[in-house]
This record gives structure tokens, sequence and C-alpha cells, in this order.
């Protein structure tokens, strides 16, 4: 999931991006989320770390979440994004990605990002 985002945002791609995204998330930032305002986001990013920019990422840990945990999740993604289906397992990450360019490098932990499973598929969660 982690090289279809970086692949979203490279290349950049709105329909990708909306794939490794749960659907009550997907339906939420429907206006956020667009074709045009993925071109900007590279754009801007070309602009802040160089032409060259890319992004690289290292995954250190993954720990499955307790049932309380989990519980937790589903009722934060219930009141943030009006979710009505909760995840049947979720992994936390840990590690970092790196925004990169000739000009910056900047370089963000994973600790913001889970593995969730809905309906059967997996997705990127924002905790």
């Amino acid at each position: 999931l982690l090289d279809e985002y970086v692949d979203a945002y490279l290349k950049p791609d709105v329909e990708l991006a909306k794939d490794m995204f749960p659907k009550f998330y997907v339906e939420y930032a429907k206006d956020l989320m667009t074709q045009e305002r993925l071109e900007q986001g590279l754009e801007r990013s070309k602009e802040q770390y160089g032409d060259d920019f890319h992004i690289t990422y290292e995954v250190t840990k993954t720990t499955k979440y307790t049932e309380d945990e989990l519980a937790a999740l589903n009722k934060k993604m219930e009141d943030r994004y009006y979710s009505k289906v909760d995840a049947s397992e979720c992994y936390k990450v840990e590690g970092t990605i790196t925004f990169v360019g000739s000009k910056d490098e900047d370089p963000d932990p994973l600790d913001t990002m889970a593995y969730c499973k809905y309906e059967g598929e997996w997705f990127l969660v924002g905790i």
C-alpha cells in the first residue's frame, strides 16, 4: 500500500489514490481527492524539494491492534468520517517516509498511518 501511495503521489493518479483508502474516507474527502489537487501537490513538492523530487520509505515495525485499540479506532472512524463499517483487523506502522530532492529532504514518521482490513480488503488509514 505504501508503494501505491508513492506511485499515486508521483504520477499523480487520483484513481490509484482512491483505491488505497477505505470507501468511507474517499466519500468524506471527495472534494479534496481530485486529480487537479494531486497534480498541484506534486508541483508544490517539486518547487520545495527540487525537480528530482522522489519519496522513499522504510517500515521498521508493524504491530497488530489489540481488541480495545481496534474498537477505539472504529469509533474514531465513525465519529470523524461517518464510517458505517468496522475494520476487522489493523496494524500500526512504524518507520519513516522521506520526501527528497536536490533542494531539501524531509523525513517524517509513519506513526500516523495504519493498515486496516475493511470488508476483506486492506487499506491505508490515517489515525
